[in-house]
């Protein structure tokens, strides 16, 4: 008689009645972060790709990552049905830059065409790699998964390797490494849903946005855009196509920052017309310390940690020649 067996990266490894995962994980060898064995560090995360994982196992997760079917593998049983891998499991699929628009002085929109299938949604990170020396930075996704071209929005300087380099790259190969983050699309159409972003921010709002409307999303949709000067309000008119398209369901609205404001300017003013979130999905996309901010704004005006999802960069910074730049630099 054949014993059950749990796939783990396209291995079979044996299990016991009453294992876990992580049970089956550590007796046949395989080496995985774990710390408390009973579900309250959240240390021991993995990912399902195939087959149903209990809510017992993912019930201390964001939402979001239970439905990417994130799980610990100390609360999961293991079943000869379940397939996992790691979370972190970096896929590596070549590409080409099918286009570069020049959107104002300092965005480029990117489209990128895969030679092969990479798993991602509208609003998650993948990193752009440049095969000549590795240079590596993460780029948010607006595109939906179904289309041609992964879309791109990158904030182009002078000084940046990357952004410099984007820029008269038509046709050049690329690495597309991915993909990471929690800032997608979920599907449950009767919330209203709240973007809010700044910059190149604008990617993750979009791609949110197109798999909302996409679905048919039932409930108000609200998108604040705050203009930062060295983006502008480049991608105004796609969010207008948007709210068109989605008939009263989209309500676009762009902010521009008053510095004199009391209290921070862009750091409350989008939060001026919503005092009261207990039933919103949040969404804020930025600068690192301004998505800090705005974090705890919507959780003071009532906004479930649950449904507030997060897609947040640090600004460039120029690097002293001696020094090579940092992987989480952006462009």
């Amino acid at each position: 008689m054949s014993r059950a067996t749990l796939r783990f990266l396209s291995r079979e490894l044996p299990f016991l009645p009453g294992d876990t995962v992580l049970d089956c994980l550590d007796r046949n060898g395989v080496t995985v972060a774990a710390l408390c064995h009973l579900g309250n560090c959240r240390v021991c995360v993995l990912q399902s790709v195939g087959g149903e994982v209990p809510d017992q196992a993912q019930r201390a997760l964001h939402s979001a990552a239970r439905a990417r079917g994130v799980f610990l593998g100390c609360r999961c049983p293991a079943r000869e049905d379940l397939e996992v891998e790691p979370v972190d499991l970096v896929r590596t699929v070549p590409g080409q830059v099918q286009g570069v628009e020049h959107v104002g002085d300092s965005v480029l929109k990117l489209k990128v065409s895969l030679r092969d299938r990479l798993k991602f949604q509208a609003g998650q990170v993948i990193h752009l790699v440049r095969p000549s020396d590795g240079l590596r930075r993460p780029f948010v996704v607006a595109s939906l998964p179904d289309e041609v071209c992964l879309e791109l929005h990158v904030e182009r300087h002078p000084q940046g390797m990357m952004s410099t380099w984007l820029a008269g790259a038509q046709d050049e190969s690329v690495l597309v490494q991915g993909t990471v983050g929690d800032c997608l699309y979920m599907a449950e159409p009767q919330e209203p849903l709240l973007l809010i972003g700044s910059g190149v921010g604008a990617a993750a709002m979009l791609g949110v946005l197109r798999a909302a409307v996409a679905s048919n999303h039932a409930a108000p949709i609200h998108v604040l855009h705050c203009i930062d000067p060295n983006t502008g309000a480049y991608c105004a008119e796609e969010f207008e196509r948007l709210a068109r398209a989605s008939g009263d369901k989209v309500r676009f609205l762009q902010l521009t920052e008053d510095r004199h404001q009391e209290g921070g300017g862009f750091a409350t003013a989008p939060f001026d017309k919503f005092p009261d979130l207990h039933n919103f999905r949040v969404f804020l996309a930025g600068d690192a310390s301004l998505v800090r901010r705005w974090k705890r704004k919507a959780f003071s005006r009532g906004a479930n940690l649950d449904k507030i999802h997060l897609s947040a960069f640090k600004r460039f910074r120029a690097l002293a020649r001696s020094r090579p730049p940092a992987r989480s630099e952006p462009l």
